[in-house]
């Protein structure tokens, strides 16, 4: 089967592809005109593409999303959350981040708002207890 994709900002494609590519191509189109809402990097972690096609998405990194989505996380509080679920203690968070661990301190903080829960322990069990569907 001989197609030809011409996708909007993208490079036209002409030649033999196989379905894996179609769909490959496919989702990565609507991933671009998602990113505009923001929600492509999300669907991206989601689905595991952003890895490759053929490779298990890490479990850890779909529970991150998972959290990210269900608590309405920004960029930065998802990376905090990254770093305390791993276990990093704010001043490892700090250097990791490459900000004051004041700052690191204030997201905690947010976070444990956010989720409504009033330790970093409790933070850490509810990252893990919770069941996303």
């Amino acid at each position: 089967m001989r197609l030809v994709f011409n996708f909007p900002g993208s490079s036209a494609l002409d030649g033999e592809l196989g379905p894996t590519q179609i769909a490959g191509l496919v989702a990565n189109q609507l991933l671009h005109m998602l990113e505009a809402n923001g929600l492509g990097r999300a669907i991206r972690i989601v689905v595991g593409i952003e890895r490759t096609f053929d490779a298990e998405p890490d479990p850890f990194e779909l529970r991150l999303a998972s959290a990210t989505l269900a608590w309405k996380l920004t960029r930065r509080q998802t990376e905090v959350m990254r770093l305390i679920a791993r276990g990093d203690a704010n001043k490892e968070i700090a250097a990791s981040l490459g900000c004051a661990e004041g700052t690191i301190e204030l997201h905690v903080t947010a976070l444990l708002r956010r989720v409504g829960v009033s330790s970093r322990t409790q933070l850490v069990a509810r990252f893990w207890s919770e069941t996303w569907t």
